[in-house]
């Protein structure tokens, strides 16, 4: 097994919308630019929960959460197909928060945009089992310890495509295992706030702060600036 696997088990897909920030061309176009800062007053979260063979997983819960409310402001439990649908209020602007997925028997798996979210958008949450993540996590010469938390970071171009040959860093400072096509996982974090950051050449990609959490997965993607539609 190869640890490029990883990227197809646990990462924050964009719903393959292929497409860069309004008006702009380019896959660095959006670099730089303001972030959005209105929203509808709700928004959809959608998507699909999978398992390690891509099928889909029915009975997982699905939370939203907006930074700093404890409670979820959406839940939903994935059909027969690993579907779900949440809508979430926005107060009128961007919202800034995060998707839970769990279920027994999977680790639960945080998924946070590269930015608050102005619109509607469809994910992919992948969950895996401790156990897979232990294979995971040796091809990095790495052992899971109980307690710490684990981050998966894709970065990525304003058109939404990998951007391989990216440098990530993260604050607090960890070791980002590459590999090889463009994506870093990092294991045995401490739970809490990290901020991740990412350069290709010339090119500075806008830094945000995701939450490592106990026993779990994070994953996040990481972008110049603002893609459309959001991811």
């Amino acid at each position: 097994m190869r640890a490029t696997t990883l990227l197809c088990l646990v990462t924050l897909v964009a719903a393959c919308k292929s497409s860069t920030a309004p008006g702009n061309s380019g896959p660095y176009a959006c670099e730089g630019q303001a972030l959005p800062t209105t929203a509808p007053s709700t928004i959809t979260v959608s998507g699909t929960v999978a398992d390690f063979s891509s099928s889909g997983v029915a009975g997982a819960r699905v939370d939203a959460f907006k930074t700093g409310t404890a409670g979820s402001i959406d839940s939903a439990t994935t059909d027969a197909q690993g579907h779900f649908a949440l809508t979430v209020p926005t107060g009128g602007v961007p919202l800034d928060g995060f998707i839970k997925a769990s279920k027994t028997g999977y680790l639960d798996t945080y998924a946070y945009p590269s930015a608050p979210l102005p619109a509607s958008t469809s994910i992919t949450l992948t969950v895996i089992t401790s156990s897979q993540l232990n294979t995971f996590a040796s091809l990095a010469g790495a052992t899971p310890i109980a307690g710490n938390g684990s981050l998966a970071i894709r970065p990525v171009d304003c058109t939404e495509a990998v951007a391989t040959g990216a440098t990530v860093s993260t604050s607090p400072p960890a070791t980002p295992y590459p590999d090889g096509n463009g994506n870093f996982f990092e294991f045995n974090l401490a739970p809490g706030s990290v901020t991740v950051s990412a350069k290709y050449q010339s090119h500075t990609f806008r830094s945000h702060p995701v939450v490592a959490f106990a026993d779990a997965v994070t994953i996040t993607i990481i972008a110049p600036g603002p893609v459309s539609p959001p991811e």
